[in-house]
């Protein structure tokens, strides 16, 4: 039996389909299909019993189950610790959220320079969802950004896996330049910004996503001029007066060019910083870590 093997054997157990499995494993269902067959021709066992509307597990197929989770656990377990187990390395790498991040990224890398000068850090900026798979797949080491969680058994099993430091708190406002007439306003509703030509940010980004189905609710379509990646594009489409958009209240609390609105369907979230828990954490992660704990008690209480 193959390392591979075993790892389809899990997923098609844990997902209760070859479909599923190979979703999950970004692989074909024949694929695993044939490896299953393989593994029962081999042995002469049925592991799986197979009808039209399901995939049953079998007493054999349940008596290996446990033992095959466990050599992979330890293989992980391995692989991770002699990947990152270099004593000597002296560089990380950080993935920065485009919202909420780069508020309290710089002033942490800038300490880290002072304090560690030597230190190599590598950084991207990608969308919250995109950095937990580069997280998962060990292309980053620790990312910035915020998470919000529907129910608490989702929270629990995300709390099982990612170890979780609370940077800063913020809030996503509606923002529009000083010259705008919407600016003379004391609050705004949904209805006044819907009139608005908005730069957003593109549909991989939650945010976005939020405040389309807000406009959905009540029956309206946003007028979007355009939309990014880059939240430095919003906020210089705003500065400009060329269009209205949405950004963190930490990226424009200093920018006297531009007026922000809060409201009630965009809350207050936390940007905190994650990384597996399930990973030796290397001198230049502690140091990181460090740092920006120091970095976020003094950002909370300006």
């Amino acid at each position: 039996m193959t390392l591979v093997q075993m790892q389809y054997f899990q997923a098609v157990c844990q997902w209760g389909s070859f479909l599923k499995a190979s979703e999950q494993l970004h692989v074909s269902q024949s694929a695993i299909s044939l490896s299953i067959k393989n593994m029962e021709k081999e042995y002469n066992i049925i592991f799986f019993e197979r009808d039209k509307n399901a995939l049953r597990i079998t007493e054999a197929g349940r008596n290996i189950r446990e033992e095959i989770s466990s050599i992979l656990e330890k293989y992980n377990h391995l692989e991770n610790k002699i990947q990152n187990m270099s004593i000597n390395r002296d560089y990380i790498r950080v993935g920065v959220s485009t919202l909420g991040g780069n508020a309290v990224f710089p002033l942490i890398l800038s300490e880290l320079k002072k304090q560690h000068p030597d230190m190599v850090v590598s950084t991207m900026e990608e969308s919250t969802k995109r950095q937990f798979e580069m997280l998962d797949e060990n292309l980053l080491d620790v990312i910035i950004t915020h998470r919000r969680f529907e129910t608490p058994e989702e929270k629990f099993k995300f709390d099982e896996v990612y170890g979780k430091m609370q940077l800063i708190r913020d809030r996503q406002a509606f923002c529009v330049n000083i010259k705008n007439p919407i600016s003379m306003k004391e609050s705004v509703t949904w209805e006044d910004i819907a009139g608005e030509p908005l730069i957003l940010l593109k549909d991989n980004f939650m945010q976005t996503v939020s405040i389309k189905q807000r406009f959905a609710e009540r029956g309206m379509e946003p007028v979007i001029l355009q939309q990014t990646s880059q939240m430095y594009t919003v906020e210089r489409y705003i500065e400009q007066n060329i269009a209205a958009g949405f950004l963190p209240m930490s990226a424009v609390r200093y920018n006297s060019l531009i007026k922000a609105f809060t409201l009630n369907e965009l809350p207050n979230r936390y940007v905190s910083c994650f990384w597996r828990k399930d990973r030796y954490q290397f001198n230049a992660v502690k140091k990181f870590l460090s740092i920006a704990k120091d970095v976020s008690q003094k950002y909370n209480k300006e």
